[in-house]
């Protein structure tokens, strides 16, 4: 129906369940910034940028900003993975989703008819949300890089297969971006507010960036998935 192809397997539905998660935390995380710019163009007629995504909370996109947080939190926090360290950083990056969405930060973009929700937030808010940001992406960056390319023993004895190690690839790539992302955001912050290089909104750039790589890391998982041996 509709070319989709639904599975037999009835006696594993928790794991069909774990990869239709990671496929949708993947398609969700890549979707915020193009549904932002999109919506924006459908209201004005021509998209507006903003100094970075967090700033659209401001504008009459805000419920979509929350709205799409939420539910990548909703998912975080039901996928329990594999083991302890599983658990704790998809709780983690749940929890930190939620502290971005409904913590607000300040907005540098000049006022426009468009901002008009909360521009002035407090210093309390604004510093939740940079904080919540930063453990978002530092654990997702971690869950790539040392999560979704863990192997159990009996594997590695066999020797990785083609479909992991180009898995691993995928996934060591998009953690070592998401790093350099933060990291290239934080050094935005020792830059004076006056800097040309602020006309460029490179936030919102490095932002996009490290939520294409959070979500290609995921959608990878997701399709690459396929059911551990009883062992495991």
């Amino acid at each position: 129906m509709f070319g989709i192809k639904f599975s037999q397997d009835r006696k594993n539905p928790v794991f069909i369940s774990f990869k239709t998660m990671r496929l949708m935390v993947g398609i969700m995380g890549m979707a915020l910034p193009v549904v932002l710019l999109l919506w924006s163009g459908l209201l004005v007629r021509a998209p507006f940028l903003l100094d970075s995504i967090s700033a659209y909370y401001h504008t009459n996109l805000r419920d979509i900003f929350v709205g799409i947080l939420c539910a990548v939190s909703f998912f975080l926090f039901a996928y329990h993975g594999y083991d302890k360290w599983d658990f704790f950083a998809f709780k983690t990056a749940s929890l930190s989703a939620l502290g971005v969405a409904f913590f607000p930060a300040f907005i540098k973009s000049p006022v426009n008819p468009y901002v008009h929700i909360a521009p002035n937030v407090s210093a309390a808010t604004n510093l939740v949300h940079y904080a919540s940001a930063a453990v978002f992406f530092t654990t997702l960056a971690a869950v790539s890089l040392f999560l979704f390319t863990k192997t159990d023993a009996e594997t590695r004895k066999r020797g990785l297969d083609l479909r992991k190690r180009v898995g691993n690839a995928v996934y060591v790539s998009c953690g070592l971006t998401m790093v350099a992302c933060l990291a290239l955001l934080l050094a935005l912050l020792l830059l004076p507010d006056g800097s040309p290089v602020f006309d460029l909104e490179p936030a919102f750039w490095l932002e996009l960036v490290a939520l294409f790589a959070f979500g290609i890391s995921w959608l990878v998982k997701g399709a690459l998935s396929r059911k551990r041996p009883a062992a495991d």
